[in-house]
């Protein structure tokens, strides 16, 4: 049968903590269906949106969920982007939002996130193209609303990455804020980074600095 708990970003964008059960691979590539004690039904959840998965029977940090729900795109041949990038996947999409929200996703950009990808996952069986579609499609959050003043959805990766990514994120994060040049001209930035990478993340106002 199963039992874990997680936090489970909705499609409003915003994170609960959920606690499933009876859970068992969906018709639907990289979903389950189980039954949620939150909303006492049985429903799908999509791999991707979870984070914080704890086994509740041993109390086991789940690693990689691909293999503990039992999907196919965890095995062999089968395993997919997804599934060999999930622990980092918070840190990766984190580090997305604040690039298209400070600097845009250009091809210089998006290579640059790419980079962090490839140091931190071992994805090096797929080709560029197919890396660079992946990255490109990752959903992360909502950047008008967050311009709007709603910094949850941001707030809540920020909160799921895995401590040992922050201080790579930070680099990265650095890195790109210096836009053209790998030197950060303007200290908001800094502040800005090491606010928002952190164990305990601040999201400042979401505002760009005068150059």
């Amino acid at each position: 049968m199963g039992r874990c708990t997680l936090r489970y970003q909705g499609s409003d964008g915003r994170f609960t903590e959920r606690a499933i059960s009876n859970f068992a691979p969906s018709g639907w590539p990289g979903s389950i269906d189980a039954f949620c004690e939150l909303r006492q039904e049985q429903r799908s959840f999509s791999i991707q949106k979870m984070s914080n998965i704890v086994d509740a029977e041993t109390g086991e940090v789940i690693a990689n969920p691909w293999t503990y729900f039992g999907l196919p795109e965890a095995r062999g041949q089968n395993q997919d982007m997804n599934a060999l990038t999930w622990e980092a996947l918070p840190a990766i999409k984190a580090l997305k939002f604040f690039t298209i929200s400070t600097r845009g996703f250009s091809k210089r950009e998006m290579l640059r996130v790419l980079q962090f990808v490839e140091e931190v996952c071992d994805v090096s069986t797929f080709p560029k193209e197919e890396k660079e579609e992946w990255l490109q499609k990752l959903w992360t959050a909502n950047v008008y609303a967050y311009r709007d003043g709603d910094k949850s959805e941001y707030e809540g990766l920020l909160k799921s990455i895995p401590a040992k990514f922050l201080p790579r994120c930070q680099e990265y994060a650095l890195w790109i804020s210096g836009g053209s040049g790998r030197k950060v001209r303007n200290p908001f930035w800094k502040q800005r980074i090491m606010s928002e990478f952190s164990a305990n993340p601040i999201v400042l106002e979401p505002e760009q600095p005068p150059e």
